[in-house]
């Protein structure tokens, strides 16, 4: 082979491999890969269709596009709002590649791929909203999103009513994870879809303890209405007193100049327990990804509201029949009565299930469950359930799920002839104190009606094996007596409440053996300790 055409081989490879590494596009596989990228870099890429996905979000209409190929990603592309994509047709977008900061760590991105960021944690949001309305109340961003202050409007998955002066509210600014130049997980940004999945795994990490050990802004109670530095500001819509459906939590967040740059924050209300924040009484929890144009959500276009289960009435015989209304909050999907499955439950035992549309039923023990619909054939505002036969005071559920989904959409649980519970009743703490003899220190993970004095909560007592005190209101003072001893509380902050530093004193017989149980609401929380006088 001539010199000349060895030089023109040479030149032929060096072109193809240059052409394959730098100008072809890229597949989905490549973008998700570990490769470094660089700011002010462009890369096409390219890949067939095979979900298109139109979100709504605060900062307007976004389209998804999945694309064929490897990867975690479902949703990698960023389409035009305005063109009519199908499943299966080609797509090609190019991609440039700049500078962002996430929590002020240094990182690389390109505003037309969707994920890993800012995917990954919007759908950590998405778990959020959906532990808040487990806890109790659902933070709801208003639309269109401002810039400076983050608009919260307040609603709880059963009509629920909360004291303002017992929730309290912390804003937590998530702090950078790099540690340094050469972080040993990140390096020195990141600037790869792998980092980036890594950084929301290690934020998840940090988000799921729902723990702020240095809040960026706190407020005593909504009652006081706004923070100290001006930070928070809560608002009682209908002027009611109560903390309810319509309300506004308001959060003045940092102006991001930057259209690159990300903050996250985490907004919790309520009294922190055990597990930390988010459980106790008037729980909520907000993940806010926030940006330049104010915090990024994304929402399908129809889901702009959803139904509520509402306790109405009990009327008590000698059973008890308890009627439930079906509301709505926005404007929710009304979906027709047969795509939904109902069940019913007594203490988490199934009672009744089966198609919605095939009510009435009726359970081997009597207990009757009646669907009145207002006569539009769809589950929404205005229909009700009645169930007949119900023993008092027993813990029932009744839960509603779509046929092609398997979990539980909307449910409510209540107690006939007591009502439902606004808010989660928590584990009660009984340890026995480590100096004074016969003595046990008592308290609930954080603060809650139901705990009150003279309510619900009782004790009992048991003197080797038998039962001698049996479901005493717990008052101040002495509780009972019994042949060889006597029981007392003690509320030792007065309060009037079941909380820390409160305790039980035991007088007994040497050398017996006992048990102490506290219950509140029937049984439904119950701890017990054994002790020896």
């Amino acid at each position: 082979m001539t010199a000349v055409a060895i030089v023109v081989v040479v030149i032929l490879l060096v072109s193809s491999v240059t052409w394959y590494v730098y100008w072809r596009p890229w597949t989905p596989r490549d973008l998700l890969g570990a490769e470094h990228l660089q700011p002010g870099t462009q890369r096409d890429l390219e890949g067939t269709i095979t979900s298109v996905h139109v979100a709504n979000t605060t900062q307007g209409t976004i389209v998804w596009l999945g694309l064929a190929g490897e990867g975690t990603c479902n949703a990698i592309a960023i389409g035009n709002p305005t063109v009519p994509y199908r499943v299966g047709d080609r797509f090609r977008t190019t991609l440039h590649f700049q500078e962002y900061t996430i929590n002020g760590d240094p990182a690389v991105w390109a505003p037309e791929a969707a994920c890993p960021f800012p995917v990954t944690l919007d759908a950590m949001g998405t778990v959020m909203d959906s532990v808040s309305l487990v806890a109790g109340l659902v933070f709801r961003l208003a639309s269109p999103a401002d810039p400076e202050w983050a608009v919260y409007t307040l609603f709880t998955p059963n009509g629920d009513r909360y004291d303002p002066a017992r929730i309290p509210v912390t804003v937590g600014k998530m702090a950078p994870l790099l540690t340094g130049p050469e972080d040993p997980l990140l390096g020195a940004r990141v600037d790869s879809a792998a980092k980036w999945i890594q950084y929301a795994a290690v934020e998840y990490a940090r988000l799921s303890a729902m723990q702020v050990d240095s809040p960026w802004s706190f407020m005593d109670s909504l009652e006081e209405g706004s923070s100290t530095d001006g930070r928070i500001r809560y608002v009682d819509a209908n002027a009611n007193g109560w903390v309810d459906d319509g309300d506004e939590l308001r959060v003045r967040l940092e102006r991001l100049e930057n259209e690159t740059a990300f903050q996250t924050y985490l907004l919790l209300t309520g009294q922190p327990g055990a597990q930390g924040y988010g459980i106790g009484y008037g729980a909520g929890v907000k993940y806010i990804l926030h940006g330049s144009r104010g915090p990024l959500e994304f929402r399908p276009g129809r889901d702009e509201g959803f139904l509520q289960l509402v306790h109405e009435s009990d009327t008590v015989n000698a059973t008890v029949t308890s009627t439930l209304l079906v509301s709505e909050v926005g404007s929710p999907d009304r979906l027709p009565v047969a795509d939904y499955r109902v069940a019913v439950l007594r203490s988490d035992a199934p009672l009744l299930s089966g198609r919605l549309d095939a009510t009435p039923q009726t359970s081997s023990g009597g207990v009757r469950l009646d669907f009145l619909d207002d006569g539009d054939g769809l589950l929404d505002g205005g229909d009700a359930f009645t169930l007949s036969g119900l023993e008092n005071r027993s813990a029932m559920t009744l839960s509603l799920r779509i046929v092609a989904d398997s979990p539980p959409v909307w449910s409510i649980s209540w107690f006939p002839g007591y009502g439902h519970v606004s808010g989660r009743v928590h584990a009660i703490g009984l340890t026995e104190n480590s100096t004074t003899r016969g003595k046990v220190d008592l308290w609930g993970f954080g603060w809650h009606p139901e705990l009150a004095l003279n309510g619900t909560a009782r004790v009992s007592l048991w003197e080797n094996g038998t039962l001698v005190l049996d479901g005493l209101r717990l008052t101040n003072g002495t509780l009972g007596t019994f042949a060889n001893g006597t029981l007392a509380f003690a509320d030792a902050d007065g309060d009037g409440y079941l909380s820390r530093g409160d305790s039980l004193r035991l007088s007994g017989r040497s050398g017996s053996r006992y048990r102490a149980e506290v219950s509140v609401l029937f049984g439904y929380r119950v701890a017990g300790i054994e002790l020896v006088a």
